[in-house]
């Protein structure tokens, strides 16, 4: 068995020396929306590295969360003046802030 303890080694007259398992790990992250790229390993996966953007209403103010945590985070507050089109399809529209939590 390689060093993983799941992939038998392919060597015919093996002395229990083996190579270490090359085979992508595969198993799907902390997050649920990445696998595992690492070599075959024993025990827990590293924690997904990659991040997500929440952003605010109007798209202009955003914060970076850990992958996985974007679903979770509320949106940021935003200072700025919206630039969403109208709801109501009327061209004119009085200048606001953003809409908190929208």
């Amino acid at each position: 068995m390689r060093s993983c303890d799941k992939h038998p080694c392919k060597r015919k007259c093996c002395d229990g020396n083996c190579p270490p398992c090359q085979t992508v790990c595969g198993k799907t992250l902390n997050c649920r929306n990445h696998k595992c790229l690492s070599e075959c390993h024993r025990g827990q996966c590293y924690p997904c590295t990659h991040k997500a953007d929440v952003t605010c209403a109007c798209g202009q103010t955003s914060v970076t969360v850990p992958c996985g945590c974007e679903k979770q985070t509320r949106k940021p507050r935003c200072n700025k003046l919206c630039l969403k089109p109208s709801d109501c399809h009327h061209a004119e529209r009085e200048p606001h802030l953003c809409h908190f939590n929208d």
